[in-house]
Parts: C-alpha cells; structure tokens; sequence
C-alpha cells in the first residue's frame, strides 16, 4: 500500500483530531461493531499527538494499549453533538409533520405526478405553518391522537 505525507501544523491536527473523533463517534454511535479501519486510522492520528503537542486533547493508556480522546476534547465534542442533536430534531419534526400533513391532502400518487415547484408550493406553506407554532410554542401543543393505545396513559 502506497503511503503519502500529510504536512499539517499544530492548528490543523487540532482540528483534524476534532474532525476524526466527531466521524467516529457520529458513524459508531448507533453500530453495534466498531468499523476497524476507522478505529485504526483514529488511532493513527491519535497517535502523533506527542509530535503535536496536544496531549490535553489525546492520552495513551498503558493498560488498554490505545489513544484516547481526554475529557477536554469529549466534551468539546459532545457540546457539538448536542447543538446538531437539537436542531436536528426541530429540523426533522418540522419536515416530516409537514410531509405527513401534505401526504395526507394530496395523496402519494398525486404527489408522484407534481413537478418539484408544485411540490414545494404546496408543501412550504406547511412547513412555514410548523416551524412558527415549534419556535411559539415548542412541543407543548404537540399531542398524540388515541392516547388510550399508548401503554402508559399520561393524565394532565
């Protein structure tokens, strides 16, 4: 296997090491099995941390033989995480009550027949509809239809 030399200076390892973690974590987070390859070049990059100088983002342990994200760098990491987690979620319930909503209206197979500007000319007045009652009101006017189906029933 042919090897190339990645030039970087200090900044960017920083980054690099930020970007690294945050790949992993967003593509094993739901995986039961760890990629190899991933965890391999990860600890690759982790290993040149000394040379970087960023042993407060990176340490080896000696019992477990690996490089390891410090606890600095996991919760710069996770603050991430949670701020794409949040907006995610608004950004998803959004689409997806307003694709339901729209579905509903029209029907898939009139839908399948609509160009993209009709689509979007029928579905945005939606998706505006949900994004002002979410930013007013956040989930408090949300309530699931048949609440008696649920397993726990949740009295107000």
């Amino acid at each position: 296997m042919k090897k190339e030399i990645l030039e970087l200076t200090e900044n960017q390892y920083r980054i690099l090491i930020k970007l690294i973690y945050l790949g992993k974590w967003m593509y094993d987070s739901y995986r039961i099995e760890q990629d190899k390859e991933i965890e391999n070049l990860e600890q690759h990059i982790f290993s040149l941390s000394e040379k970087f100088k960023t042993e407060n983002l990176v340490y080896f342990n000696d019992e477990f033989k690996n490089y390891f994200p410090t606890r600095s760098l996991e919760d710069q990491i996770h603050d991430l995480v949670d701020q794409y987690d949040d907006y995610t979620f608004w950004e998803e319930l959004i689409h997806r009550l307003a694709r339901r909503d729209f579905i509903n209206k029209f029907g898939e197979e009139i839908i399948s027949e609509m160009d993209v500007k009709q689509i979007l000319e029928h579905e945005q007045p939606l998706i505006d509809k949900y994004e002002h009652e979410l930013e007013k009101n956040g989930i408090d006017n949300l309530v699931l239809k048949n609440n008696d189906r649920l397993p726990i029933s949740v009295k107000s």
